[in-house]
This record gives C-alpha cells, structure tokens and sequence, in this order.
C-alpha cells in the first residue's frame, strides 16, 4: 500500500529526473509532454493537500489527472496532425473511452488495462468529486460536524491512483525528447518505488 511519503519521493524522484532534461519539438510532442507534466504537477499538489488534510481539493484533482494521461497519450500514440491542431485551437474535445480503446486496439502496453479498469470503476466518483457532486458534499457532513470527513481506506486509494497517474506520465515523457538517458533515470525512479510496494 502506497504511503504519503513514497508519494513525496516518488514526486521528488520524477522532477529530478526531469530537471535540464531538452523538450520535445513541433506541436504532437508539445501537446504530449504538456499534458503528462501537468500530470506530474497535479501528483505533486495531491501530495502537498494530503500532508495539510485537505482531502477534498486532492479528490478533486485525480480527474485531471486522469484526464491529462489521456490526452497525451491520445497526442502520442493517436492524434492525426489535424486533430493535434484543432485540439490546439481549442475545437476538439476527447472523449477517455474511446481513446482508451484505441489504445487497446494498437496493443499499446499494459497501462491501457490500467487506464480501463480505472475508467470503469472510478470515471464518476471521479466527476463528482471535480464537479461538486453527491460524493464530494457528502465526504464533508460527519456525524456532529461540517468539514472534511474521509475514511482512511479513501485517502490511501486516492494516493495510490495519484502515483498510478504520474508513472504512466513519468515513463511516457522521456520517449518524447531525444536524450537517451533520460529514459533510463526515469525507469531507476519508477522502479525503486515500485520495489517499495513489493
């Protein structure tokens, strides 16, 4: 079971890796890599609200999370150059479960399992937790109190679905640049964690 402190150092690891690393070029690795970083920088505010209890505000960013691994992945993988444009320009929107079985139409790696069981068994709490719905109201009425009330279980999942978030990210971006050992350090940063969950 991931804690918050293998999270932190697995965020930790990921940005050190990354720092000076070259960007990628033209707008399907822009888009990519944008995406993932955001990813990447969500995982690193999730940590940040769960060391000051702010649970409700890191629910609410798993979605986007998810979101972000999508489209770059859509970006890296799927988008015609049309598409990459129009998505620039803002006039095209995605949609995760088609992209999602495209993916697994190409055999695109074990992640996109990863991507549809989470798809199936999260997309709404997900959307209600980002969209202010039934799940986020009621995480916040305990028995005699207004305020953040989430089961330990509940806070450990989001943790552990925030680092399942930013490894997929983490292993996509260094493949976007042309810095053969970045790929290399990014993998020793994912496996160490993972190790730690064995």
């Amino acid at each position: 079971m991931a804690t918050l402190q293998q999270a932190k150092e697995l965020a930790l690891g990921i940005t050190s890796a990354m720092n000076g690393r070259g960007a990628p070029n033209g707008l399907r690795g822009n888009i990519a890599a944008g995406s993932f970083d955001a990813v990447r920088e969500h995982h690193s505010s999730i940590n940040l609200l769960m060391e000051n209890c702010l649970y409700g505000s890191a629910f609410a960013l798993l979605r986007p999370m998810f979101d972000g691994c999508i489209v770059g992945l859509w970006a890296t993988y799927l988008a015609t150059d049309e598409l990459l444009e129009r998505f620039e320009a803002g006039r095209y929107t995605l949609s995760p479960q088609k992209i999602i079985t495209q993916l697994k139409s190409r055999d695109d790696g074990s992640y996109t399992d990863t991507l549809q069981r989470m798809y199936g068994q999260a997309w709404k709490p997900l959307s209600s937790y980002v969209h202010g719905g039934h799940l986020s109201v009621s995480r916040r009425n305990a028995a005699t109190y207004v305020g953040p009330s989430y089961a330990v279980e509940e806070v450990s999942e989001v943790i552990t679905f925030s680092n399942a978030m930013v490894i997929i990210a983490a292993i996509e971006i260094p493949d976007l640049t042309t810095d053969p050992e970045f790929k290399d350090t990014m993998m020793q940063v994912i496996n160490t964690y993972i190790q730690k969950q064995g």
